[in-house]
C-alpha cells in the first residue's frame, strides 16, 4: 500500500483515512515526489483496519518508521 505525506503525518498521530482497504500486515510505502522523480520509503506494516462505510477506512500502522524532513 502506498501513502502520501499527508497520510503519513496523520499516521504519526495514530490513524489515517484511506479509500483503499488493504490486507492486515500489508507493507506500507511512503510515496514522496522529488525534483528527480519519486521516492518510495518503507514505513511499516498495516496493523489494524476499521471500515467506515463502503469505500473508506481508518488504518493504523505498526512500528511507524520516522522519515527525515516530514514533521
Amino acid at each position: 500500500m502506498q501513502i502520501n505525506s499527508e497520510q503519513y503525518r496523520a499516521a504519526r498521530n495514530g490513524r489515517f483515512h484511506s479509500r483503499f482497504i488493504p490486507e492486515n500486515g500489508e507493507p506500507v510505502t511512503l510515496n514522496i515526489p522529488t525534483p528527480r522523480g519519486r521516492r518510495f520509503i518503507p514505513v511499516g506494516n498495516v496493523s489494524a483496519i476499521e471500515v467506515i462505510g463502503q469505500s473508506r477506512c481508518l488504518i493504523t500502522i505498526d512500528n511507524l518508521e520516522p522519515v527525515e524532513g516530514i514533521y
